[in-house]
């Protein structure tokens, strides 16, 4: 039910692009079977965003929330990285988002939907300008998120937890996140590119 809840929260939210445009056109087929084949610059770009999932792992998860998860499931649609870090106990699940093509704009979009959506965002201190905080009831309790712009990629975590331990998981990315972001920008621990 998290993971559900969260792409409907967050596909209608930024777009819900499709990885389409990334695919080159080297189509083959051979007997009736097609290949798909990527750019090594596509493959390179991909495989980098996939990496954008080991920033925080299973160990910080249960450090920070008390809960055992599984490595993360990768999920690359367009600009957007999903990571869903399973528990044991679905809604125990953590999920971070990543959009790598995010502009301060498009972070003041997200946070006006949220609002109209959820109803109100708390500001988050200590980590990036403008960072905040959202909460959904679901069921008998709620779905936080806490969501920072670092450069041009938008960061979501969601998960059951208190906010101020998605606030840590947040951070804990931030700290890790490499000088030149996946998608060829820098994030603030690397010059401009």
């Amino acid at each position: 039910m998290l993971r559900r809840f969260t792409f409907w929260c967050h596909a209608p939210l930024l777009g819900g692009l499709v990885l389409v445009g990334a695919v080159s056109s080297g189509c083959a087929s051979s007997s009736g079977t097609t290949t798909t084949t990527l750019s090594p610059s596509t493959k390179a770009i991909l495989e980098a965003r996939g990496a954008l999932c080991t920033l925080i792992t299973p160990a910080d998860v249960k450090a920070v929330t008390g809960q055992s998860v599984a490595l993360p499931k990768v999920g690359i649609h367009g600009v957007q990285t999903t990571c869903n870090y399973k528990a044991h106990v679905l809604a125990s699940s953590v999920v971070t988002q990543f959009d790598s093509g995010a502009t301060s704009a498009s972070f003041q979009t997200f946070r006006s939907k949220a609002v109209s959506t959820f109803g109100q965002t708390t500001p988050v201190t200590g980590l990036t300008a403008g960072a905040y905080s959202f909460s959904a009831t679901v069921g008998a309790g709620s779905l936080n998120s806490v969501v920072a712009l670092v450069s041009s990629t938008q960061i979501m975590i969601s998960g059951t937890c208190p906010v101020s331990q998605l606030e840590t998981l947040v951070s804990t990315i931030v700290s890790r996140l490499p000088a030149s972001a996946p998608n060829g920008t820098t994030s603030p621990n690397g010059s401009g590119s």
